[in-house]
C-alpha cells in the first residue's frame, strides 16, 4: 500500500520535480508535504485537556565520514482549545548564534589541522 501511495503522489508532482533546478530536493520536499497532509488529516484534538505536539521534517542520512542532518519543517502544539490555530513552535527551534560566536567558531575551524586535511577518512565498520 505504501509503495502505491508514493507512486501515485510522485506521479502527480513529476512535472514540477523535473522542472526544478534541484530535482532530488524538490522530490523530497514535495513528498514531505504530501505526508504532512496525511498526518494532519488524522490529528484529533477531541481527547481531553492535553496537548498533541507534532514535529516533522526531513532526515538526510549520509555515509561516514559525513554527518547526518535533520531539517525541521513542522513543530506545532495542538489542543482542543487551539484546534483551529495550533501554536507554531518552529521559530523556537531556530538558533542564530551571536555574530561574535560565529566568527570565533569559524576561526577555530580554520586554525584546526583537520580543516586543512582533505584526505578522506576510512569507513568505519558497523560489524
Amino acid at each position: 500500500m505504501q509503495q502505491s501511495w508514493i507512486t501515485k503522489r510522485v506521479g502527480n508532482m513529476l512535472k514540477d520535480v523535473e522542472a526544478s533546478n534541484t530535482p532530488l530536493a524538490a522530490l523530497v520536499h514535495s513528498m514531505y508535504s504530501e505526508i504532512e497532509k496525511e498526518v494532519l488529516a488524522i490529528v484529533d484534538t477531541n481527547f481531553g485537556a492535553g496537548n498533541i505536539i507534532l514535529l516533522g521534517g526531513v532526515q538526510i542520512n549520509l555515509p561516514y565520514p559525513y554527518e547526518c542532518h535533520w531539517q525541521p519543517l513542522y513543530f506545532k502544539a495542538w489542543s482542543k482549545a487551539t484546534a483551529s490555530t495550533p501554536m507554531d513552535l518552529l521559530p523556537e527551534l531556530q538558533y542564530a548564534p551571536p555574530p561574535s560566536a560565529v566568527a570565533e567558531e569559524a576561526l577555530r575551524v580554520v586554525k584546526s589541522s583537520s580543516f586543512l586535511d582533505v584526505t578522506p577518512r576510512r569507513s568505519r565498520s558497523v560489524w
